[in-house]
């Protein structure tokens, strides 16, 4: 998933944000951003393998 949409008012369509996870080229997580493009970067613990990476909110 890229992007996720909430309402405020999902009948009415009014209030949306949309929250954004950004990835590199290998795939991994590197940013989230919310609607006011605000949010965490990312790096990673390269001493953890791949699969246990310890992701850090910077």
């Amino acid at each position: 998933m890229k992007t996720l949409t909430t309402w405020q008012d999902f009948a009415g369509q009014t209030g949306a944000a949309v929250t954004t996870w950004n990835y590199n080229d290998a795939g991994v997580l590197v940013s989230k951003r919310y609607h006011d493009n605000k949010g965490p970067d990312y790096e990673y613990d390269r001493a953890c393998p791949s699969n246990t990476s310890a992701m850090i909110p910077m």
